[in-house]
């Protein structure tokens, strides 16, 4: 009954987004100048897409290979179900970013041909909201099917194969954006006749192809893998806690029972919380977008109690917890844990608060009073977080152990659709808005268009704390199932711990060498590629032909595609070689140091990039002085810093930590 219900949950929510996808469709004028632009975006996207499934048989034939290796070394046999499960968390997580790209593409369609400025928010949010609840159900749907053919063994295996999706969606692509992003600012450096965003730059072509790919692509995966981990996790705590106590398999599966009611609960609340978003109530967009979550939370956590009441107690007695709405407590602390860093996060991203006005006021005097200021401001803002989620983890611990630990962390997640939504809503204003700009705008229109970007620039802050912290707590999960099978039965050497917690803290920062040696060689590469096709290509410079999209794309990814695969190999070699060495406890102590050393680490990344980000928006929003001014130069400098680090750094450096988590836990069998 329960698969059947989670099962029902998934298809109500893609007939939704099928019908959000549809209704959006409204009759609009034909552009021909902005139609043509929309399609040059899609031949990028076309080769982009092309080019990463190319180098992604090799990586994925490369694994095959080492997967192979230590099954046979170790158990002279490889079950089918294994590459079965691996193959479809690929197949799924890709099919994910391929719909969210070209839904997100379609969309900025629809918008740019709108006359009325008053429909752009529908239109922007309900195909963010399409992206959002879609990649959730597509995702769980997944789970399900492993699940009810396999079992629990097999469900590593298929996150796993999601997040080698992942690593390429986002390590590829945040040092493929981040390149043209910055590329773009040199090439304008160079020529004087070139303005910001101006359509003859070929780099701000391969910034809109971005957006698509990876602003909406990357973080997707990333979520996606928080939210697997986090479902996965649970269900693998459960199955060892039934293990270790000699639970039956029948009490065992209606532990089982409860993530997957929760995640089930958690679409459809999503679902009301977006359609409460759509109303057209006397709010702000970003009041509707916050509302609606909020509203999403409510209901979810009203229907937890209702589900918890209804399971007996001696269920979860069988576990030492004797409290029955141990549960309903649980998912009540992460959500709880959810508010807190989206009110956070809210406040220092949002450029009406005091944060981002005080460092807009301090690039007045330099771009490094700007940086400063945004590492400052950074580091303090990662406090109320780290803080809430260390109590949440320590209030569920005494709610109900390691169980109520994995339950709080399905509870935060539970209302990931919101979160993606909004996220993927910031992606299309922000492209929407640039596209727009190329054509002939009424000034009713551009007002609009500024006014709905900055709400999006609140609500990409909000997606970018967010993902911080689930990425977190999910992988802390996947730490406790392995924690779990150590049955405090061994004994650790003192000098060995220390060792290996200072080796696991190191990891994040050899990730973020690797990444940042990405970026610098690809802008260069970006930069080459672009000011070649503005000397060579006829008319460009008149603004009478158009850039060649499809081998700008292709060289500049090739070049980022370069500098995948180490970060990607030591995520692998690291846990394989600790945990034969040294075993299955050293490698536990590893990935323990390098969980919170990353955690740090990307936190003040994200936090420090977005406030960089958010400065430059609003002093370019006619703030001290406006376009043109040193302050904007400053706040420009400081931002061309702040971006790589929020978008391709810190959640590249999330991604690698999620794999050799995962991968960890495939391999600890072997370990004794």
């Amino acid at each position: 009954m329960v698969i059947i219900f989670s099962l029902t949950c998934c298809l109500i929510g893609l007939a939704v987004a099928a019908y959000f996808y549809f209704s959006s469709t409204k009759p609009y004028s034909r552009n021909v100048s902005l139609l043509n632009k929309i399609e040059l975006i899609r031949d990028g996207i076309n080769v982009y897409h092309t080019w990463q499934v190319y180098s992604f048989s090799y990586y994925c034939i490369f694994f095959a290979l080492l997967l192979t290796s230590i099954y046979y070394g170790f158990y002279n046999s490889i079950s089918w179900q294994v590459p079965f499960a691996f193959i479809a968390g690929i197949i799924i997580t890709a099919l994910v970013i391929y719909l969210a790209t070209f839904i997100t593409l379609n969309t900025q369609k629809k918008m740019i041909m709108q006359q009325v400025g008053k429909t752009i928010f529908n239109q922007a949010f309900m195909g963010a909201a399409t992206v959002g609840i879609m990649s959730v159900c597509l995702s769980f749907l997944g789970v399900l099917f492993i699940y009810s053919v396999f079992g629990v063994d097999f469900l590593v295996h298929y996150a796993l194969g999601s997040s080698l999706v992942a690593v390429f969606s986002q390590i590829n692509g945040g040092i493929f954006s981040k390149a043209f992003e910055i590329g773009s600012q040199i090439v304008k450096k160079e020529s004087d006749k070139l303005k910001e965003n101006d359509e003859r730059n070929p780099s701000v072509w391969g910034e809109r192809v971005s957006v698509c790919t990876v602003s909406v692509g990357g973080r997707i995966s990333s979520m996606i893998m928080s939210y697997l981990f986090s479902l996965i996790g649970t269900i693998m705590v459960i199955n060892q806690f039934s293990t270790l106590k000699q639970i039956s398999k029948p009490l065992s599966q209606q532990l089982i029972n409860y993530p997957f009611i929760l995640f089930g609960v958690g679409i459809l609340a999503v679902i009301l919380g977006i359609a409460f978003s759509l109303v057209q109530f006397s709010y702000t967009p970003l009041q509707k977008i916050i509302w609606g979550m909020y509203l999403t939370i409510i209901i979810t956590a009203a229907t937890v109690f209702l589900v918890n009441y209804m399971y007996p107690l001696q269920i979860l007695t069988k576990i030492s917890i004797n409290n029955q709405y141990s549960v309903f407590w649980s998912v009540i602390l992460g959500l709880i844990g959810a508010i807190i860093v989206s009110i956070v996060s809210e406040y220092y991203g949002s450029s009406a608060n005091a944060p981002v006005k005080d460092i807009a006021e301090k690039s007045q005097y330099s771009p490094v009073n700007t940086i400063l200021g945004g590492f400052r401001v950074g580091m303090k803002s990662m406090f109320i977080p780290i803080i809430s989620i260390g109590i949440v983890i320590y209030l569920a611990n005494m709610v109900g152990g390691t169980f109520a630990i994995g339950l709080s962390g399905v509870g935060m997640l539970s209302i990931v659709g919101t979160i993606i939504a909004g996220h993927v809503y910031s992606a299309i204003i922000n492209n929407a808005k640039v596209l727009n700009s190329m054509g002939q705008s009424s000034n009713e229109l551009v007002r609009e268009y500024n006014k709905l970007d900055s709400f999006g620039d609140t609500t990409h802050s909000v997606s970018l704390g967010y993902s911080s912290i689930i990425s977190f707590l999910s992988s802390l999960i996947i730490l406790l199932v392995l924690g779990l099978q150590l049955k405090d039965s061994f004994s650790m050497r003192y000098d060995y711990v220390a060792v290996f917690v200072i080796i696991g803290a190191l990891v994040p920062y050899l990730f973020a060498y690797f990444i940042i040696k990405g970026i610098n060689a690809t802008s260069i590469k970006a930069y080459q590629q672009s000011y070649g096709q503005l000397k060579n290509i006829p008319y460009l410079m008149e603004n009478k032909t158009t850039p060649d999209i499809k081998s700008l794309v292709k060289n500049v990814l090739r070049k980022a595609q370069v500098y995948t695969f180490a970060p990607s190999a030591f995520s692998l070699l690291f846990p394989l070689v600790i945990g034969l060495v040294y075993g299955k406890a050293m490698l536990f102590v590893f990935l323990l140091g390098s969980l919170v050393s990353g955690l740090l680490l990307v936190i003040i990344f994200t936090n420090t990039g977005g406030l960089l980000y958010n400065v430059k928006k609003y002093i370019e929003a006619g703030n001290f002085g406006g376009v043109g001014t040193p302050t904007y130069q400053s706040s420009t400098i400081a931002s061309m810093l702040g971006t790589p680090i929020k978008d391709a750094i810190a959640p590249s450096i999330d991604v690698l930590i999620k794999v050799m988590f995962v991968f960890s836990l495939i391999i600890s069998p072997l370990f004794g």
